[in-house]
């Protein structure tokens, strides 16, 4: 049995099985921090921040790239708050200084109050949809790894099944999370 055949699809499980003896197969690794100490003197190359779209395909880049466009502009909602919030601060400053009429400080106050109340509702429904289409987009992803793991499940023979020490009901609940 080819190596290429056993682990095709999987790509991070061909580069730890190449690496392993035979005798460490009978075995599950229970977390990378083990399998680095096997490796020895080998350099661990460290996974970059693109490596997070490995699995995004082309019908994610939608809900991608309206996630990015609500964050920004969640984001410049903050700043307006403080700009309108200033407004209101400098009007009251011109009242003490006498230089602003009660009925004027009353108008700008409350054109900027409502100003604030208008970012605060723009901004509650962007942080929500934000939020919303970043969930989306990571269940997008766990989505695709799942399906691509089940795929090079279904690759393998069935002789390493047999190989797993526990057996294949162990495996089960790690692909389901």
């Amino acid at each position: 049995m080819s190596t290429n055949r056993r682990t095709k699809g999987l790509s991070s499980v061909p580069k730890t099985m190449d690496r392993c003896e035979e005798s460490d197969l009978d075995e599950d690794v229970e977390d990378q921090g083990q399998l680095d100490e096997e490796r020895g003197d080998e350099k661990v190359k460290r996974a970059g921040w693109r490596s997070l779209f490995n699995f995004t395909t082309k019908k994610h880049s939608v809900t991608l790239l309206f996630a990015i466009i609500l964050s920004i502009a969640s984001g410049i909602i903050v700043p307006a708050l403080a700009i309108f919030l200033g407004g209101i601060f400098d009007s009251f400053t011109a009242f003490g200084a006498g230089t602003v009429s009660g009925t004027l400080l009353m108008k700008d106050v409350s054109k900027d109050a409502i100003a604030l109340v208008g970012l605060g509702s723009a901004g509650w429904f962007l942080n929500g949809g934000y939020f919303m289409l970043w969930l989306v987009f990571g269940e997008l992803q766990a989505k695709n790894v799942r399906d691509k793991l089940f795929d090079g499940m279904l690759e393998k023979d069935m002789e390493w099944y047999d190989m797993r020490r526990n057996g294949v009901g162990a495996l089960l609940p790690r692909f389901q999370t």
